[in-house]
């Protein structure tokens, strides 16, 4: 069966390919978005193959699935003439469908490849802690973080209460020496998602249980999200949910309940922004694959080579290459205001990646960090596997580090001394471990979820 997805996956990536090449020599103003359902169907029935045989993998990659899906949703609204708002143009098929999905198949392809190694790599890198002293750690350590949040929020209140922004609320409302709290929590979602996976009493349940309601409240009423923190919340629970070896049993009631249940948020999200900042619906969703869009709207040339790699990370008066892509393709009034406001553009990947190196290195570039963080994956999978949440959660910042600077292109996310230490922890832990003889054989247990 492994064979047949390997199949699969090479024939969809041929699939872009060839659409790419015809797109690209046949020009026309706009297309029928039911020219590229077919294949968008045809990749959501790979993926539920894919969870089904290997679903170790698809789950610890989550967000990467999550990104390249919503920006096809936006590559079809575009090519179907959808106003870009933002960079004040209307989309025209340039083979923005077809490059997402070759990008796409390239991190299923080489990301399965790293992940397989991890996983042979990890059989003898093992640490094992007492569990009892974990949990207990990891829970006061949660107490201590929902306690300042509860401390904010009852002498702060929180940007709903006050009818403002989440942003203006966390910059000029929160003084400086709690601002920090905003990035812990979300570094903590791990480990409440651990809690609640990782069940041994009815008591341990209830309390997970409570601790993970609570979570969802902060979230909305401190942080102010209305979409965004859940899906990295999601991509935790369904990391953690990757270290069971269990096969995941496709039941076609309750995911009609799922689907139906996002829709009604859907819906009330777009009811609530049915009057401002230019809509909702299909015009937001539009803007996620703008920047390709207007990559692709480019010479051919730029696309096969390019010497703007000095401004990757920085160059002249742009601090990143965000920055740079930004000025290129905003009117400069909006990039103007958006330099004063702090507010940032979406869908960087692969946009910037093309622009900055052209397809074919940004190709081989996302071929490389594909199999770099399907390795990462592997390992993670395996020590959750074992239960050792410590040194599973070092890892996973440093791979969800690696995965944010590759996906949105923030600098600041592996340039850091917080990724430097947890990549200095990574290295130190296992060896601190031997040197006290602790175990590293590494006992995979039939499922998480043991009582």
């Amino acid at each position: 069966m492994f064979n047949t997805l390997i199949l699969s996956r090479l024939f969809l990536l041929l699939i872009g390919i060839i659409g790419f090449l015809i797109e690209g020599s046949v020009k026309s103003e706009t297309a029928n978005p039911l020219v590229y359902s077919p294949f968008f169907l045809l990749l959501v029935w790979h993926l539920f193959r894919e969870i089904k045989y290997n679903h170790q993998y698809i789950l610890s990659q989550f967000y990467a699935i999550y990104y390249f899906l919503g920006m096809m949703v936006s590559s079809i609204i575009i090519t179907s003439g959808a106003l870009m708002i933002e960079i004040n143009e209307f989309g025209t098929p340039n083979g923005i469908f077809w490059i997402l999905l070759i990008f796409f198949m390239i991190s299923l392809i080489f990301g399965n490849v790293g992940f397989k190694c991890g996983m042979f790599m990890t059989r003898h890198v093992n640490v094992h802690i007492n569990k009892k002293q974990e949990r207990f750690f990891i829970s006061i350590f949660l107490g201590v973080v929902v306690s300042f949040c509860f401390y904010v929020l009852i002498k702060y209140s929180g940007p709903i209460f006050l009818e403002i922004d989440r942003v203006q609320f966390w910059n000029n409302v929160v003084p400086e020496y709690l601002k920090f709290l905003h990035s812990l929590l979300s570094q903590t979602y791990i480990l409440f998602c651990f809690l609640l996976l990782f069940k041994r009493d009815r008591f341990q349940d209830f309390y997970a249980k409570i601790l993970f309601i609570i979570l969802i409240i902060i979230i909305v009423l401190l942080l102010g999200e209305k979409f965004s923190a859940f899906i990295l919340l999601l991509n935790a629970l369904l990391v953690i949910r990757a270290g069971d070896v269990k096969p995941i049993v496709l039941n076609v009631r309750i995911l009609l309940n799922w689907i139906l249940v996002i829709l009604f948020i859907s819906a009330l999200i777009s009811l609530h922004y049915a009057d401002k900042e230019d809509g909702f619906g299909f015009v937001r969703v539009a803007l996620q694959g703008q920047l390709l869009w207007s990559v692709l709207n480019d010479s051919f040339k730029v696309l096969l080579q390019n010497d703007s790699f000095v401004c990757f990370f920085e160059c002249g008066q742009f601090s990143d290459a965000r920055d740079f892509i930004s000025y290129k393709y905003l009117p400069f009034p909006k990039y103007d205001y958006y330099q004063n406001t702090g507010t940032n553009l979406s869908g960087f990947m692969p946009a910037v990646q093309i622009m900055i190196f052209g397809l074919i290195a940004a190709l081989l570039l996302h071929s490389l960090v594909s199999f770099l963080l399907g390795f990462f994956s592997g390992v993670l999978v395996k020590l959750i596997n074992s239960e050792n949440i410590f040194y599973a959660f070092i890892l996973f910042k440093i791979l969800f580090s690696i995965t944010i600077f590759w996906y949105t292109m923030l600098p600041a996310s592996i340039f850091s001394v917080p990724f430097f230490l947890f990549v200095v922890l990574s290295i130190v832990f296992p060896l601190l471990g031997r040197k006290k003889g602790v175990n590293f054989n590494l006992k995979l247990t039939n499922s998480l979820f043991q009582k």
